[in-house]
């Protein structure tokens, strides 16, 4: 059986004599080390930057351009600024070691290289390069988790919440259009109550999935709590009500199946959008679930706009 390959760990060493690059990569020399090299600090930047180089050995006395300069613009590149540097030198006066940290090195080692001592620090700073790659992954799923519904993958209340109230705020001030569509899966207690909730899960995330392939990459779906759904769209009412329409056609002609059971699923829903009346988000939320507790009562599998002086009546 084929095992997975094991990521190499990228060394970049850049020395103007080939002969230190040579011993260090002697004493350095382990099965998983890829090293890259180079003489010279001229073009560095151009070479790194196309590669996924873990830590950079750097000399600080180079002709041409010195280890200073080119840590400078490896500083100003996105894809190197991060990358950790190791000065190599023969230098060993404070000014010189207070520069190096000053501008950001990880760490100083002198020449003649101790084989123990540079193998160490290449190995702690690259233990840490990897710790800090996994805190970052973990950072970003926290902040992914924070604002999406696990079961449905759409966006949680409080994301769409927020969203809303600051897309309120901007419609407030540049009058742009925004409307807000709530949806409400019809008779949903039934399935759960018939099929069990892990069928009702089920049809939650065929929900989720029809809205996010229905919608523009500019609207926001989000759950907004149970089978109820919230989508932002920076649309004017009428535009909102034939997207409305579609969603309600798509989901009536879904095929719900789960095994052996075929279930005839249908929404209703409730549209609301921004005038200078309304007072706030809330307020344009409470307008959509009063349409959506309209299209409820005449009889469900429909949408209603919700109208300051009446309820306008909107049959497919």
């Amino acid at each position: 059986m084929e095992t997975k390959k094991e990521k190499k760990t990228n060394i970049f060493i850049i020395d103007d004599k080939p002969k230190n690059i040579q011993v260090a990569v002697n004493i350095l020399q382990e099965d998983n080390y890829k090293f890259f090299v180079s003489t010279s600090g001229k073009n560095v930047v151009s070479k790194i930057r196309d590669i996924d180089v873990d830590l950079i050995l750097l000399d600080v006395m180079m002709p041409g351009i010195n280890g200073y300069e080119v840590f400078m613009d490896l500083q100003k590149d996105q894809k190197t600024n991060d990358i950790p540097i190791i000065f190599l030198t023969a230098v060993t006066d404070s000014e010189s070691v207070i520069r190096a940290f000053d501008l950001g090195a990880v760490d100083y080692i002198t020449k003649p290289f101790h084989p123990k001592e540079l193998k160490a620090r290449v190995k702690t700073h690259l233990k840490l390069r990897q710790t800090l790659k996994e805190l970052k992954e973990k950072n970003v799923l926290l902040e992914v988790l924070s604002t999406k519904d696990a079961l449905t993958n759409l966006y949680n209340r409080r994301f769409i919440e927020d969203s809303l109230k600051r897309d309120f705020f901007k419609s407030q001030r540049y009058k742009t259009p925004l409307s807000c569509i709530m949806i409400d899966i019809d008779n949903f207690k039934f399935i759960n109550d018939t099929y069990g909730h892990q069928i009702g899960d089920m049809v939650l995330k065929d929900i989720g999935k029809l809205l996010l392939t229905s919608s523009r990459k500019t609207d926001l779906c989000g759950r907004y709590g149970g089978e109820e759904f919230l989508i932002i769209v920076q649309q004017e009412l009428e535009n909102a009500a034939q997207f409305a329409e579609k969603l309600v056609k798509i989901i009536r002609n879904y095929s719900f199946v789960y095994k052996d059971i075929n279930l005839n699923i249908t929404v209703s829903i409730g549209i609301a959008s921004f005038n200078e009346e309304i007072k706030d988000q809330d307020e344009l939320v409470k307008f959509a679930d009063d349409a959506l507790y309209n299209a409820k009562k005449q009889g469900k599998d429909r949408f209603e706009k919700h109208n300051r002086l009446e309820y306008e009546d909107f049959k497919i």
